[in-house]
């Protein structure tokens, strides 16, 4: 079964065709200003738990700018998913990387399916997985992409 993800062509040329986090962020804070409280997926303190529910939540206090430096890959399961978002909701050109994820425990690669984890899923469509490599903010491994595929806006 593959994980795919769909990176637009501009994004694709900054990072060289790789699949990059932004950052090395894993863990995040349950702020006591969040009116969130601590359940089965949130957490008092520092958790990744509560990372990739801040990854998900729009209403989450973002002190710390975790979304542009989350060291977490969102990838979806479904394959036209990955296509809109690869090329900007039908807007550029774009890639779809093809993620073999049966291989991805061989490499270390942790993923997390943010509908079984997260509080509010601002995206049910995208039925999103979040990839952690190994070591961390570290590119995607080549060994666990199956193919590369440009893609264009459909009409």
């Amino acid at each position: 079964m593959y994980l795919y993800r769909g990176m637009d062509i501009n994004m694709y040329n900054e990072l060289d065709g790789e699949l990059t986090p932004r950052g090395i962020i894993t863990t995040a804070n349950l702020y006591p200003g969040e009116h969130l409280f601590p359940s089965e997926n949130l957490f008092s303190g520092n958790h990744h738990l509560n990372a990739i529910d801040k990854h998900q939540n729009p209403y989450r206090f973002d002190e710390d700018d975790f979304k542009n430096n989350s060291a977490y890959l969102s990838t979806t399961p479904h394959l036209e998913r990955a296509k809109y978002y690869a090329t900007k909701g039908n807007t550029l050109p774009g890639y779809i990387f093809y993620i073999n994820r049966s291989v991805l425990a061989k490499f270390n690669i942790l993923e997390y399916s943010v509908s079984e984890l997260a509080t509010i899923i601002t995206v049910p469509e995208d039925d999103e997985v979040l990839l952690l490599t190994n070591p961390v903010g570290a590119s995607l491994l080549k060994e666990v992409i199956v193919k590369i595929e440009r893609v264009e806006p459909f009409s």
